[in-house]
């Protein structure tokens, strides 16, 4: 499947315009800078994302270009999920201490498995600091949202597609391993097609964040009334 050129050239265009637009968002209240934190954090860790896959694109590195894909396709849905509304964003703050907290309890599981009984842990403290994080600010959910389960419409379908093929260029597998000596060769392809939607993820990205604050401020989608439409 070939790449307009041109087409390569608006989709960097945009990673420069991007990280322009949310350098000129300053954030005037609490409110407002606790939505910059979100939205900053996609788009932050988007931007990269979207030149690596460039690179890896232009150097035929498929496991690079599977990985760039594959993030960006979760960031993609983190930023339609987060806009949506305030109760959203919220939430997906929320997730930073309930997944933090799941992180640290299975890293004292493997601390405890090595250490003697006389060691002192080094991970018990941060375990009991994200509890009592957790409960000032009044989070009872022990789960945090799984990406596939709100991701929506395009980027639902696609989810579970993508995210397999790109784990099969990551991670090692049979294939990976005893085929290894092809290179690029056993899928000439799949570059280009893991770029094109890499980079429709990353326009996703764009397009769900920009619009939003160009129109709302660096604050979420405000509730609707009862019988009032839905904003595009």
């Amino acid at each position: 499947m070939p790449i307009d050129p041109n087409q390569i050239v608006r989709w960097d265009q945009m990673g420069i315009e991007l990280e322009s637009f949310l350098q000129a968002c300053i954030p005037t209240t609490e409110e407002e800078g606790k939505f910059f934190h979100v939205v900053t954090a996609i788009a932050g860790d988007a931007i990269p994302n979207y030149w690596m896959l460039r690179d890896a694109y232009s150097k035929d590195q498929q496991d690079r270009v599977a990985w760039a894909c594959r993030n960006l396709l979760e960031l993609a849905v983190f930023a339609e999920f987060v806009v949506e509304s305030a109760t959203n964003a919220k939430e997906f703050a929320e997730d930073r201490l309930i997944d933090g907290h799941q992180i640290a309890l299975q890293l004292q599981n493997l601390e405890a498995w090595e250490k003697s009984d006389e060691t002192v842990s080094h991970v018990v403290p941060i375990v009991q600091g994200y509890v009592q994080q957790m409960k000032a600010e009044h989070i009872t959910r022990t789960q945090f949202h799984r990406v596939e389960n709100i991701a929506k419409g395009e980027l639902k379908k696609e989810f579970s597609t993508v995210n397999r093929l790109c784990s099969k260029f990551v991670h090692p597998t049979a294939w990976s391993l005893l085929t290894a000596h092809q290179g690029p060769e056993r899928f000439p392809q799949a570059s280009e097609i893991l770029f094109v939607y890499g980079a429709k993820y990353f326009m996703t990205v764009c397009a769900a964040l920009m619009p939003h604050i160009r129109q709302f401020g660096l604050r979420p989608r405000p509730p609707r009334a009862p019988n009032q439409p839905e904003i595009a």
